[in-house]
């Protein structure tokens, strides 16, 4: 279990240090893109709607399984009400969830990190969580997967089901899909990899050694798991080859010129919470605690229930995670 939580640790610094690139190279090339970011910013934004389910800021339910004083204690934490403004600098919580989103079917969020910046530390948090964990699906009165609750209700869903496993407020969240992933690797002009093992997915033949991949080629080269020795530690190993290309190819001379296309790209593949007239004041607020990062992940143990697997959380990990998120807050 440690050594697959190294991996995904890997996996996200790649992916973090890949947006931070982007950062720099569209604030570096110009008023021009920094018109295509602010129209961008505008076309992304869709805010979190209302929810019966989600935790009520400053109104804490105190978990069952605390004692009489450790409840007095988490409770007076979160009193008051809490409205975190990112251009006054606030701490604030972001749920990224990357979805798995097909025709005539919402899918399912198969990365999940929950991510708490404090621009006061300064520093960010990353926290992990399993697609498999095993959990109460808000509004649902059922335990499920805990990726299930995307296919349920939405973003909505998702971000009130991370609140009530961990008893803290989501403030913000960003999601992208898979074809969005395809389509800027296009615009980039494809990855380039070397390829260790051999294999055939969805009619595609990769053969071993140096590969030159399309969008689509790429998509089916790091989703292959089955035909992997390694499993899941095989993909995640691609994954990071393909990430790292991606980033090398965004940093080359040829990339910087492709941009623009790919902020249109990121228009039509990403939606967040965080409103267009909030990202400068972001940029400008938040830059230092960007580059102290650290990284917690939700300790458990895979079982098996009716030939389905699911992750399950130690005893006393959700309660242990809530403390640490809410001292990151500085709540």
């Amino acid at each position: 279990m440690k050594k697959y939580w190294s991996k995904r640790k890997k996996w996200e610094k790649i992916l973090l240090a890949s947006f931070l690139i982007v950062l720099l190279l569209v604030v570096g090339s110009g008023s021009f893109i920094y018109y295509k970011l602010q129209h961008t910013a505008e076309a992304i934004y869709e805010p979190l709607p209302p929810s019966e389910f989600r935790v009520k800021v400053g109104n804490f339910n105190p978990m069952s399984t605390h004692d009489d004083k450790k409840e007095t204690s988490r409770a007076a934490s979160t009193e008051g009400p809490r409205v975190p403004s990112l251009k006054d600098g606030d701490p604030f919580t972001m749920l990224i969830m990357g979805v798995d989103e097909r025709d005539h079917d919402r899918g399912r969020s198969d990365t999940l990190i929950l991510a708490v910046v404090n621009p006061n530390t300064p520093g960010v948090t990353l926290i992990s969580i399993p697609r498999d964990t095993m959990t109460s699906i808000a509004g649902k009165n059922k335990e499920d997967k805990i990726n299930h609750a995307y296919a349920f209700g939405g973003v909505p869903m998702a971000v009130a089901t991370v609140e009530q496993m961990l008893q803290i407020p989501i403030d913000h969240y960003i999601k992208t899909n898979m074809q969005g992933f395809e389509e800027i690797i296009d615009v980039l002009g494809g990855v380039d990899i070397q390829n260790k093992l051999a294999f055939s997915l969805d009619g595609q033949y990769f053969e071993k050694g140096p590969l030159h991949l399309s969008g689509e080629k790429a998509l089916a080269y790091v989703r292959m798991r089955k035909a992997d020795p390694k499993g899941d530690f095989g993909r995640m190993d691609r994954q990071q080859e393909v990430l790292s290309s991606l980033s090398n190819k965004a940093l080359s001379f040829e990339g910087a010129f492709q941009w623009v296309g790919m902020i249109d790209k990121v228009s039509e593949h990403v939606k967040t919470s965080i409103p267009s007239s909030e990202w400068t004041k972001l940029m400008k607020n938040y830059n230092q605690a960007l580059s102290h990062l650290e990284r917690e992940s939700l300790n458990g143990s895979g079982i098996r229930q009716n030939g389905i697997y699911y992750y399950v959380l130690d005893s006393g990990e959700r309660e242990r995670m809530h403390d640490i998120i809410i001292k990151k807050l500085g709540l």
